[in-house]
């Protein structure tokens, strides 16, 4: 019963988002025109010859590979997926408009290498990065790898660098605002019920590939005295 008096509080905001889904339709990036290609990526429309997008596949997000053979260049684009229930989580918990703002306003304060921006447009219905490719450099390509101990400690210190990089900014309680997760507080309970129910759905899926305690650590709690300012709270879930 109060999961489903959860959803009909949703009502209004579905209604809303649904809306305007339906005339900001995702960007396709086949169809974006050459000239403008050529601007984004700050290059001759020349160097643009054979160039080619490809769909490589779609999560939350839809990805695409654009290939520049003139340059021996490979980019790495995002955009809303094409369907609707997936493109509706996105637009509700501002996924896509999360990794705009990063881009925007926070990639420039890091201290670790970064992929470079050439496209940061759109809004949370309908938006387009573009990236540097840097799948030919990943060390880890799925949950199903295994690091040594070196690895994981050089993981981790990134992840220090990343996060110090930012930790406790003045900045979040001004320009960077839209990144603590309390502006989510009106969706709290729904929120909760939807990552218990991703989460353990995931870990039945693909219990073969993650490490045995996995199940324990999703149980764990996750809640702080004073809430942490911090980038991963970009993450709403």
């Amino acid at each position: 019963m109060s999961r489903l008096i959860l959803l009909l509080k949703l009502v209004p905001t579905i209604l809303h988002h649904g809306l305007i889904m339906q005339v900001q339709r995702p960007l396709n990036p086949e169809k974006l025109s050459p000239r403008l290609l050529a601007r984004l990526l700050n290059v001759e429309p020349s160097k643009l010859e054979g160039y080619r997008w490809e769909k490589v596949h779609q999560g939350t997000t839809a990805r695409w590979r654009l290939y520049l053979p003139a340059m021996d260049s490979v980019y790495f684009a995002k955009t809303n997926p094409p369907d609707f229930a997936t493109r509706f989580f996105g637009a509700l918990f501002q996924l896509g408009l999360n990794e705009l703002g990063f881009y925007r306003q926070i990639a420039e304060h890091l201290t670790i290498d970064i992929p470079r921006s050439y496209a940061v447009m759109g809004n949370r219905y309908r938006y387009l990065l573009l990236i540097n490719d840097l799948s030919e450099q990943a060390k880890f390509t799925d949950v199903s790898f295994r690091c040594n101990l070196a690895q994981a400690e050089a993981v981790i210190d990134t992840l220090a660098a990343l996060h110090g990089s930012c930790w406790q900014q003045p900045r979040f309680n001004q320009q960077w605002r839209w990144v603590n997760r309390q502006q989510y507080r009106r969706n709290r309970p729904f929120l909760t019920m939807l990552r218990q129910q991703s989460s353990s759905a995931a870990i039945k899926r693909y219990q073969d590939l993650l490490p045995d305690n996995i199940v324990e650590i999703e149980k764990w709690p996750q809640k702080f005295e004073q809430p942490p300012k911090w980038i991963g709270c970009l993450t709403p879930v």
